[in-house]
């Protein structure tokens, strides 16, 4: 990651740039829609990163960014980007980044501007950041009938390929670890147990509620009441409400687990992918509304 788990890291960014273009299947960008929060920390990264096989094509795109007139959709925030992307290909427009007085690049389209088409089909670039490095660079190219930018050949898959699973990191209910999981198994212990007194605030204390919702009691399941999450080792800020992180942090903490488990520390084995899966944590209506 970056200086902090939560802001971006140019270098990921510098690595989906080229996984993106690959083969040259992607020259002569014509405007990059940027992650752009308005932030120093991100804004710079979206500069400073702009992909090496745009500046091959002897001349920078555009630049323009969404949030200034929508906000952050978290989460959703690349799909209203490729959205804005389509129509401005459509409507053969670049739209303006709107509330920006001072743009940190004259690239930044602070006007609506035509499309500034540098080949035969329009082209563009989304970038999309995520914690920690986590970083997404999509190609967008307009779509011409029996344009030849169209005619992209199918590459054959790989034969042979094989997977390992070589690591585990589990939290589920009261387990902790991969061993305590296998031994509840064997044991045929329950993990599936009610909820803990306050898990569910309201509806608990309201037996007209559940009255309401056709239900005996509040639903039985794998809960984890509690568990330590070290803000160091994740070079994580302590500051915020870590309350509505908490799902995330319970991931990071079991995704480290597995790849400790498989003995696999930074910068080695480039080829491993950590697959994680949580549940949503309904606790989360307690407040009536979320963070994403």
């Amino acid at each position: 990651g970056g200086k902090a788990f939560l802001g971006p890291d140019g270098r990921g960014h510098v690595v989906a740039d080229k996984d993106a273009s690959k083969d040259e299947l992607s020259p002569k960008i014509d405007y990059i829609e940027c992650h752009a929060t308005g932030t120093v920390a991100v804004d710079w990264v979206d500069i400073e990163s702009i992909p090496e096989y745009c500046r091959k094509q002897g001349k920078d795109p555009m630049l323009s960014g969404l949030k200034s007139n929508s906000g952050h959709f978290f989460t959703a925030s690349t799909h209203a980007a490729i959205a804005k992307v389509l129509m401005g290909m459509k409507h053969n427009t670049v739209a303006q980044t709107i509330k920006v007085d001072q743009p940190i690049d004259g690239r930044v389209a602070t006007q609506n501007i035509p499309w500034p088409q540098n080949g035969p089909v329009k082209r563009a670039a989304v970038n999309s950041f995520g914690f920690g490095g986590t970083n997404a660079h999509l190609v967008l190219r307009e779509y011409v009938p029996a344009a030849q930018a169209n005619r992209i050949p199918r590459k054959k898959p790989a034969e042979n390929q094989k997977m390992a699973v070589v690591g585990m990191g589990v939290h589920v209910g009261e387990v902790e670890t991969t061993k305590g999981f296998f031994k509840h198994m064997l044991e045929n212990r329950p993990i599936i147990k009610p909820p803990y007194k306050m898990r569910w605030n309201y509806p608990q204390e309201n037996p007209e509620v559940l009255k309401a919702l056709g239900m005996p009691g509040m639903p039985k399941g794998s809960y984890v009441d509690e568990f330590e999450f070290d803000f160091l080792e994740f070079k994580m800020s302590a500051l915020g409400d870590e309350y509505l992180l908490r799902k995330d942090f319970l991931l990071l903490k079991t995704a480290a687990e597995a790849m400790i488990d498989a003995g696999i520390h930074k910068d080695s084995h480039p080829n491993t992918a950590v697959l994680v899966n949580g549940r949503q944590d309904y606790s989360e209506l307690n407040f009536s509304i979320t963070l994403e």
